[in-house]
């Protein structure tokens, strides 16, 4: 059996399909994996030895008249593309999570008679994903009613959790407590200067927090300012622009991760 998987964009689309080809590859299916040539994406099948093809994709939503010409130009070539290794590789289905790099691809599989499956892991569903899940033969949720509730499709699983991440067990216990308070942020693996500017103002308001550690993913573009305003005032921190051992972290920290995990059969 083969199975296609489309992800890319950020970590909250590319992660979750990540353990997820893992539990197929596990139980003797072919990984195949679309996605933008120089990426996460393709940096992580590589590794997982996944057989990568690389397709031009770029947002649409909130970008000038010429980026959105772009982007235009870029989803029909990876609609065309797609067509074209779909006939060659003859999935037998494809699996898309999201994002701008999903949409041609999964209309794709519509036209080749593929049966389609997504994954949304946002709260609400992102615009590739609203279109696609009229043609999906199932949606899965992150969150409870991120699509229609009242589309019968649509099943809620939670979001999939990575095996680096869970394997470790929790270790915020008398034994390894040693009077730090512990906290571990993280918005995205790109960031979020929201939640940063929130995190800020939060602690500014906390007069106790000598002994506190704080570990920030903060993304590039932050990563600066937060670093100036942890050391300013003068508590164990490390700012990092994105962790990749999310796992390693986790254990650090003493953080509580639950694992969800679902299976899928195509008859």
């Amino acid at each position: 059996m083969k199975a296609l998987f489309v992800a890319g964009g950020t970590g909250g689309h590319v992660y979750p399909a990540l353990e997820i080809a893992r539990q197929f590859k596990n139980s003797g299916v072919q990984i195949h994996w679309m996605g933008k040539e120089n990426s996460l994406e393709q940096e992580l099948s590589l590794k997982e030895d996944f057989f990568f093809q690389p397709i031009m994709s770029s947002g649409f939503r909130e970008k000038t008249y010429k980026e959105k010409i772009v982007s235009i130009y870029h989803f029909l070539l990876s609609f065309i593309k797609s067509i074209y290794i779909f006939r060659q590789l003859k999935p037998n289905f494809i699996f898309c999570f999201g994002g701008y790099s999903s949409l041609g691809p999964g209309l794709a599989s519509r036209v080749l008679r593929i049966p389609l499956f997504i994954h949304e892991q946002n709260s609400v569903a992102g615009s590739a994903n609203k279109l696609l899940v009229h043609f999906a033969r199932n949606g899965f949720e992150g969150f409870p009613q991120s699509f229609d509730k009242n589309n019968e499709k649509i099943i809620f699983v939670g979001n999939p959790v990575r095996a680096e991440i869970t394997s470790f067990i929790n270790t915020n216990n008398e034994e390894t407590f040693n009077g730090e308070f512990k906290l571990l942020i993280l918005g995205g693996s790109q960031g979020s200067s929201q939640l940063n500017g929130l995190v800020m103002e939060a602690l500014k308001k906390v007069k106790e927090k000598e002994s506190w550690s704080i570990i920030h993913q903060t993304g590039v573009s932050d990563k600066s300012k937060l670093e100036e305003f942890y050391k300013e005032l003068k508590i164990n921190y490390k700012v990092e622009s994105f962790i990749e051992n999310m796992g390693e972290e986790k254990r650090r920290v003493g953080a509580l991760f639950i694992k969800q995990v679902f299976q899928i059969r195509v008859s």
